[in-house]
């Protein structure tokens, strides 16, 4: 299991200190973070936080999903690594493996490398090197 967890729905005036304190009750933090905007420098909304351990994060999703923070609700989940998409793996009895000209025809219709003219002009000379 990731030892990183996804945490959306923040509070607008939660602070680094806050966050960190709120998850802090779990275990040992190495690292939170509340994303922000770039252009204007406020929360998005979202953070990470990653426990030193696994106990920890059973700890932190424990009470379920959603926890209380600031009066607001907030939901926890581990986070993935996708950036919020969802990839769907085919089972390898659905997984199709196609010939390069079945996926672009007009692959069959080019000459062989051998059979191609060769280049109108010369290619050009780099000296100095």
């Amino acid at each position: 299991m990731s030892r990183k967890l996804f945490v959306g729905g923040l509070p607008h005036g939660v602070s680094d200190e806050s966050f960190h304190a709120h998850f802090a009750q779990f275990g040992l933090i190495v690292d939170s973070v509340i994303m922000v905007d770039r252009a204007t420098g406020r929360p998005k909304g979202f953070g990470f936080v990653t426990f030193a351990d696994d106990d920890a994060v059973q700890r932190a999703l424990e009470g379920g999903t959603s926890q209380t923070m600031e009066g607001k609700d907030i939901s926890i989940k581990p986070a993935d690594g996708l950036g919020g998409k969802s990839v769907r793996v085919p089972p390898p009895s659905q997984v199709v493996i196609r010939q390069p000209t079945q996926i672009m025809p007009q692959l069959a219709l080019m000459p062989p490398r051998a059979e191609m003219p060769p280049p109108m002009h010369p290619p050009p000379v780099i000296s100095g090197l």
